[in-house]
Protein backbone atom coordinates (compact mmCIF):
# COMPACT_ATOMS: atom_id res chain seq x y z
CA UNK A 1 0.00 0.00 0.00
CA UNK A 2 1.68 3.35 -0.97
CA UNK A 3 0.15 5.87 1.46
CA UNK A 4 2.50 8.89 -0.30
CA UNK A 5 0.40 8.33 -3.44
CA UNK A 6 0.26 11.63 -5.36
CA UNK A 7 -3.80 12.00 -6.61
CA UNK A 8 -4.09 14.95 -9.23
CA UNK A 9 -6.91 17.27 -8.87
CA UNK A 10 -7.80 18.82 -12.47
CA UNK A 11 -9.89 22.06 -13.06
CA UNK A 12 -10.79 23.56 -16.04
CA UNK A 13 -11.75 27.21 -15.63
CA UNK A 14 -13.61 30.18 -17.74
CA UNK A 15 -14.34 33.26 -15.90
CA UNK A 16 -14.86 32.42 -12.57
CA UNK A 17 -12.63 35.05 -10.59
CA UNK A 18 -15.46 35.47 -7.82
CA UNK A 19 -15.67 31.79 -6.93
CA UNK A 20 -12.65 29.93 -7.89
CA UNK A 21 -10.30 31.23 -5.01
CA UNK A 22 -12.58 29.27 -2.26
CA UNK A 23 -12.18 26.23 -4.38
CA UNK A 24 -8.76 26.75 -4.68
CA UNK A 25 -8.64 27.12 -0.69
CA UNK A 26 -10.77 24.22 -0.53
CA UNK A 27 -7.78 21.68 -2.09
CA UNK A 28 -5.13 23.80 -0.24
CA UNK A 29 -7.29 22.94 3.04
CA UNK A 30 -6.92 18.92 2.42
CA UNK A 31 -5.46 17.09 5.30
CA UNK A 32 -3.07 14.97 3.43
CA UNK A 33 -0.96 16.86 1.47
CA UNK A 34 0.42 14.68 -1.16
CA UNK A 35 -1.43 15.72 -4.46
CA UNK A 36 -0.76 18.52 -7.21
CA UNK A 37 -3.56 20.73 -8.65
CA UNK A 38 -3.86 21.58 -12.45
CA UNK A 39 -6.09 24.79 -13.46
CA UNK A 40 -6.13 24.98 -16.95
CA UNK A 41 -7.96 28.16 -17.83
CA UNK A 42 -10.25 28.53 -21.07
CA UNK A 43 -9.56 32.18 -22.20
CA UNK A 44 -11.00 33.60 -18.61
CA UNK A 45 -11.31 37.41 -19.31
CA UNK A 46 -12.37 38.76 -15.70
CA UNK A 47 -9.31 38.06 -13.76
CA UNK A 48 -9.39 34.52 -12.79
CA UNK A 49 -5.74 33.69 -14.50
CA UNK A 50 -4.48 36.50 -12.36
CA UNK A 51 -6.20 34.46 -9.08
CA UNK A 52 -4.91 31.25 -10.07
CA UNK A 53 -1.06 32.32 -10.87
CA UNK A 54 -1.30 33.77 -7.36
CA UNK A 55 -1.77 30.64 -6.02
CA UNK A 56 0.80 28.74 -7.73
CA UNK A 57 3.38 31.23 -6.24
CA UNK A 58 1.98 30.49 -2.60
CA UNK A 59 2.05 26.59 -2.77
CA UNK A 60 3.92 24.79 -5.62
CA UNK A 61 1.30 21.87 -5.64
CA UNK A 62 -0.78 24.38 -7.93
CA UNK A 63 0.45 24.49 -11.55
CA UNK A 64 -1.70 27.05 -14.12
CA UNK A 65 -2.26 26.41 -18.29
CA UNK A 66 -4.29 27.92 -20.80
CA UNK A 67 -6.16 26.20 -23.05
CA UNK A 68 -3.74 26.02 -26.43
CA UNK A 69 -5.34 24.62 -29.19
CA UNK A 70 -9.06 23.97 -29.53
CA UNK A 71 -12.03 23.39 -29.11
CA UNK A 72 -13.20 25.56 -26.45
CA UNK A 73 -14.72 23.81 -23.37
CA UNK A 74 -14.43 21.55 -20.59
CA UNK A 75 -13.59 19.11 -22.01
CA UNK A 76 -10.21 20.36 -23.60
CA UNK A 77 -8.88 21.98 -20.68
CA UNK A 78 -9.50 18.47 -18.69
CA UNK A 79 -7.54 16.24 -21.07
CA UNK A 80 -5.03 18.91 -21.03
CA UNK A 81 -4.74 18.32 -17.33
CA UNK A 82 -4.78 14.79 -17.83
CA UNK A 83 -1.99 14.80 -20.26
CA UNK A 84 0.47 16.86 -17.63
CA UNK A 85 -0.68 14.63 -14.47
CA UNK A 86 1.88 13.36 -12.80
CA UNK A 87 -0.20 11.72 -10.63
CA UNK A 88 -1.03 7.49 -9.43
CA UNK A 89 -5.14 9.27 -9.00
CA UNK A 90 -7.08 11.53 -10.39
CA UNK A 91 -10.45 13.57 -9.62
CA UNK A 92 -12.35 15.88 -11.73
CA UNK A 93 -12.82 19.47 -9.87
CA UNK A 94 -15.39 22.27 -11.94
CA UNK A 95 -13.85 25.63 -10.75
CA UNK A 96 -16.82 26.93 -8.30
CA UNK A 97 -17.50 23.47 -6.34
CA UNK A 98 -15.70 22.53 -3.05
CA UNK A 99 -13.89 19.66 -1.30
CA UNK A 100 -14.02 19.05 2.60
CA UNK A 101 -10.90 18.78 4.32
CA UNK A 102 -10.37 15.15 4.25
CA UNK A 103 -11.39 14.31 1.10
CA UNK A 104 -8.61 12.92 -0.80
CA UNK A 105 -7.38 11.30 2.70
CA UNK A 106 -10.01 8.64 2.59
CA UNK A 107 -10.68 8.31 -0.83
CA UNK A 108 -6.74 7.42 -1.20
CA UNK A 109 -7.37 5.20 2.13
CA UNK A 110 -10.07 3.34 0.77
CA UNK A 111 -8.78 3.14 -3.84
CA UNK A 112 -5.33 1.84 -2.18
CA UNK A 113 -7.67 -0.52 -0.06
CA UNK A 114 -9.00 -1.93 -4.08
CA UNK A 115 -6.34 -2.13 -6.35
CA UNK A 116 -8.66 -4.16 -8.67
CA UNK A 117 -10.62 -0.96 -9.09
CA UNK A 118 -10.67 1.50 -11.80
CA UNK A 119 -12.17 3.84 -9.87
CA UNK A 120 -14.60 4.71 -6.98
CA UNK A 121 -17.33 6.84 -6.49
CA UNK A 122 -17.96 8.89 -3.49
CA UNK A 123 -21.61 11.12 -2.97
CA UNK A 124 -21.93 15.06 -3.90
CA UNK A 125 -23.39 17.23 -1.49
CA UNK A 126 -25.04 20.46 -3.03
CA UNK A 127 -25.16 23.82 -2.24
CA UNK A 128 -25.78 27.58 -3.29
CA UNK A 129 -23.97 29.83 -1.66
CA UNK A 130 -22.45 27.83 1.63
CA UNK A 131 -22.22 23.98 2.74
CA UNK A 132 -25.03 22.94 4.40
CA UNK A 133 -27.88 25.44 3.09
CA UNK A 134 -29.42 22.59 0.37
CA UNK A 135 -30.09 19.82 2.64
CA UNK A 136 -29.91 16.97 -0.72
CA UNK A 137 -26.82 15.02 -2.49
CA UNK A 138 -26.81 14.79 -5.80
CA UNK A 139 -26.63 10.91 -6.32
CA UNK A 140 -28.23 8.35 -4.22
CA UNK A 141 -27.65 4.75 -3.91
CA UNK A 142 -29.78 2.76 -6.51
CA UNK A 143 -29.81 -1.29 -7.13
CA UNK A 144 -30.97 -0.19 -10.84
CA UNK A 145 -27.55 -0.67 -12.76
CA UNK A 146 -25.69 3.33 -13.75
CA UNK A 147 -26.32 2.48 -17.48
CA UNK A 148 -29.85 2.01 -17.10
CA UNK A 149 -29.90 5.60 -15.62
CA UNK A 150 -27.43 7.56 -17.47
CA UNK A 151 -30.01 6.23 -20.77
CA UNK A 152 -32.83 8.35 -18.83
CA UNK A 153 -30.17 11.21 -17.94
CA UNK A 154 -30.77 10.70 -14.67
CA UNK A 155 -27.05 10.89 -13.40
CA UNK A 156 -25.56 8.28 -11.46
CA UNK A 157 -22.35 10.36 -10.00
CA UNK A 158 -21.33 13.62 -10.64
CA UNK A 159 -18.03 15.01 -12.02
CA UNK A 160 -15.93 15.39 -8.82
CA UNK A 161 -17.79 12.01 -7.88
CA UNK A 162 -15.39 9.29 -8.74
CA UNK A 163 -11.29 8.84 -8.02
CA UNK A 164 -9.52 7.44 -10.86
CA UNK A 165 -6.95 5.51 -11.30
CA UNK A 166 -4.41 7.44 -13.87
CA UNK A 167 -4.03 4.61 -16.41
CA UNK A 168 -7.65 3.79 -16.05
CA UNK A 169 -8.53 7.12 -17.75
CA UNK A 170 -5.25 7.05 -20.21
CA UNK A 171 -7.47 3.53 -21.54
CA UNK A 172 -10.18 5.69 -21.84
CA UNK A 173 -8.34 8.60 -23.96
CA UNK A 174 -9.78 11.14 -21.46
CA UNK A 175 -12.66 13.23 -22.46
CA UNK A 176 -14.91 13.15 -26.05
CA UNK A 177 -14.02 17.07 -27.07
CA UNK A 178 -16.73 17.20 -29.18
CA UNK A 179 -19.07 17.37 -25.96
CA UNK A 180 -20.63 20.88 -25.63
CA UNK A 181 -22.57 19.08 -22.43
CA UNK A 182 -22.73 15.70 -20.84
CA UNK A 183 -19.11 15.42 -20.87
CA UNK A 184 -18.79 13.70 -17.35
CA UNK A 185 -21.98 11.19 -18.51
CA UNK A 186 -20.18 10.63 -21.60
CA UNK A 187 -16.72 8.87 -20.11
CA UNK A 188 -18.97 7.71 -17.80
CA UNK A 189 -20.80 5.12 -20.25
CA UNK A 190 -17.67 4.14 -22.07
CA UNK A 191 -16.06 3.59 -18.59
CA UNK A 192 -19.43 1.08 -18.09
CA UNK A 193 -19.27 -0.22 -21.39
CA UNK A 194 -15.72 -1.06 -21.35
CA UNK A 195 -16.25 -3.21 -18.20
CA UNK A 196 -14.20 -0.99 -15.86
CA UNK A 197 -14.59 -2.40 -12.47
CA UNK A 198 -15.90 0.30 -9.31
CA UNK A 199 -17.75 0.77 -6.21
CA UNK A 200 -19.90 3.19 -4.96
CA UNK A 201 -19.57 4.37 -1.59
CA UNK A 202 -22.64 6.89 -1.30
CA UNK A 203 -22.69 7.10 2.52
CA UNK A 204 -19.58 9.23 2.35
CA UNK A 205 -19.88 12.64 0.88
CA UNK A 206 -16.67 14.54 0.58
CA UNK A 207 -17.16 17.15 -1.94
CA UNK A 208 -19.91 19.47 -2.83
CA UNK A 209 -21.54 20.82 -6.07
CA UNK A 210 -22.83 24.23 -6.14
CA UNK A 211 -26.50 25.08 -7.87
CA UNK A 212 -25.59 27.81 -10.10
CA UNK A 213 -28.61 30.57 -10.74
CA UNK A 214 -30.61 30.37 -13.58
CA UNK A 215 -29.24 32.81 -15.82
CA UNK A 216 -25.97 31.01 -15.57
CA UNK A 217 -26.67 28.07 -17.00
CA UNK A 218 -25.77 26.58 -20.41
CA UNK A 219 -28.47 27.28 -23.09
CA UNK A 220 -30.91 25.12 -24.12
CA UNK A 221 -29.40 24.61 -27.63
CA UNK A 222 -26.02 23.78 -26.17
CA UNK A 223 -27.70 21.15 -24.03
CA UNK A 224 -29.57 19.64 -26.81
CA UNK A 225 -26.67 19.05 -29.09
CA UNK A 226 -25.17 17.30 -26.16
CA UNK A 227 -28.15 14.94 -26.20
CA UNK A 228 -28.02 14.51 -29.53
CA UNK A 229 -24.48 13.81 -29.62
CA UNK A 230 -24.57 11.09 -27.15
CA UNK A 231 -27.87 9.48 -28.54
CA UNK A 232 -25.91 9.16 -31.89
CA UNK A 233 -23.14 7.42 -30.28
CA UNK A 234 -24.89 4.81 -28.04
CA UNK A 235 -28.74 5.12 -28.78
CA UNK A 236 -27.83 1.55 -31.11
CA UNK A 237 -26.96 -0.08 -28.05
CA UNK A 238 -30.48 -0.18 -26.65
CA UNK A 239 -31.09 -3.83 -27.20
CA UNK A 240 -34.16 -4.57 -25.44
CA UNK A 241 -37.04 -2.33 -24.28
CA UNK A 242 -35.83 -1.81 -21.21
CA UNK A 243 -32.85 0.38 -22.35
CA UNK A 244 -35.10 1.41 -25.29
CA UNK A 245 -37.65 3.23 -22.01
CA UNK A 246 -34.33 4.61 -20.67
CA UNK A 247 -33.42 6.38 -23.75
CA UNK A 248 -37.47 7.57 -24.22
CA UNK A 249 -37.47 8.88 -20.59
CA UNK A 250 -34.39 10.72 -21.57
CA UNK A 251 -36.04 12.12 -24.74
CA UNK A 252 -38.82 13.41 -22.24
CA UNK A 253 -36.23 15.21 -20.09
CA UNK A 254 -34.59 16.86 -22.89
CA UNK A 255 -38.23 17.75 -24.35
CA UNK A 256 -39.25 19.24 -21.35
CA UNK A 257 -36.40 21.51 -21.40
CA UNK A 258 -36.31 22.77 -24.66
CA UNK A 259 -39.66 23.23 -24.83
CA UNK A 260 -40.02 24.92 -21.48
CA UNK A 261 -36.76 27.60 -22.30
CA UNK A 262 -36.22 27.86 -26.28
CA UNK A 263 -38.53 26.69 -29.35
CA UNK A 264 -35.67 24.94 -30.56
CA UNK A 265 -37.74 21.90 -32.23
CA UNK A 266 -35.62 21.55 -35.50
CA UNK A 267 -33.20 20.05 -33.32
CA UNK A 268 -36.02 18.00 -31.76
CA UNK A 269 -36.58 16.86 -35.12
CA UNK A 270 -32.83 15.62 -35.30
CA UNK A 271 -33.29 13.96 -31.68
CA UNK A 272 -36.78 12.25 -32.79
CA UNK A 273 -35.08 11.00 -35.80
CA UNK A 274 -31.87 9.19 -33.94
CA UNK A 275 -34.42 7.12 -31.87
CA UNK A 276 -36.56 6.57 -34.50
CA UNK A 277 -33.48 4.80 -36.70
CA UNK A 278 -32.98 2.89 -33.28
CA UNK A 279 -36.21 1.55 -33.05
CA UNK A 280 -37.15 3.74 -29.93
CA UNK A 281 -39.45 5.58 -31.56
CA UNK A 282 -42.46 4.36 -33.58
CA UNK A 283 -42.98 5.94 -37.31
CA UNK A 284 -46.43 7.12 -35.72
CA UNK A 285 -44.43 8.98 -32.83
CA UNK A 286 -41.96 10.70 -35.42
CA UNK A 287 -44.93 11.88 -37.25
CA UNK A 288 -46.43 13.31 -33.66
CA UNK A 289 -42.79 15.32 -33.09
CA UNK A 290 -43.13 16.68 -37.16
CA UNK A 291 -46.48 17.93 -36.19
CA UNK A 292 -45.34 19.59 -32.76
CA UNK A 293 -42.12 21.39 -34.46
CA UNK A 294 -44.78 22.77 -36.72
CA UNK A 295 -46.97 24.31 -34.48
CA UNK A 296 -44.59 25.39 -32.87
CA UNK A 297 -43.15 27.02 -35.74
CA UNK A 298 -45.81 28.80 -36.89
CA UNK A 299 -47.28 29.89 -33.31
CA UNK A 300 -50.17 27.65 -33.70
CA UNK A 301 -49.71 27.42 -29.86
CA UNK A 302 -50.67 30.73 -29.50
CA UNK A 303 -53.71 30.60 -31.59
CA UNK A 304 -57.17 30.34 -29.33
CA UNK A 305 -58.74 26.81 -30.17
CA UNK A 306 -55.05 25.39 -31.29
CA UNK A 307 -53.42 25.79 -28.04
CA UNK A 308 -55.28 22.46 -26.54
CA UNK A 309 -53.86 20.40 -30.15
CA UNK A 310 -50.68 21.98 -29.49
CA UNK A 311 -51.08 21.11 -25.41
CA UNK A 312 -52.23 17.13 -26.73
CA UNK A 313 -48.85 16.49 -28.87
CA UNK A 314 -47.16 18.02 -25.43
CA UNK A 315 -48.55 15.51 -23.16
CA UNK A 316 -48.27 12.83 -25.91
CA UNK A 317 -44.28 13.07 -25.12
CA UNK A 318 -45.00 13.53 -21.41
CA UNK A 319 -46.44 10.10 -21.62
CA UNK A 320 -44.40 8.52 -24.66
CA UNK A 321 -42.48 5.87 -21.84
CA UNK A 322 -45.03 4.40 -20.07
CA UNK A 323 -47.31 4.30 -23.32
CA UNK A 324 -44.83 2.52 -25.28
CA UNK A 325 -43.07 0.77 -22.71
CA UNK A 326 -45.01 0.75 -19.49
CA UNK A 327 -42.31 2.33 -17.48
Amino acid sequence: MNHNALVTVIIPSFNTATLIGETLNSVLAQTYPYWECIVVDDGSMDGTQKIVKAYTKKDSRFRFYQRDRGPKGGSVCRNIGLERAKGDYLIFLDSDDLLLKTCLEKRVEIIEKCPDLDFIVFATGMFKNEVGDVKDVFNKASDEPPLHRIFRHEMPWQTTGPIWRKESLIQLDGFDERYPRLQDPELHTRALLKGFRYKCFFSICDHYYRIMPTVNRPSANTVLKGFLLYNQTFAHLAHNNELKSNLAQGFVVCFKVISERVYNTRLLLKYGAILLNNKVFHWKDFVALGLYELFTKFGFRHVIGLRKIHWGFYQYFLNLPKRRYNG
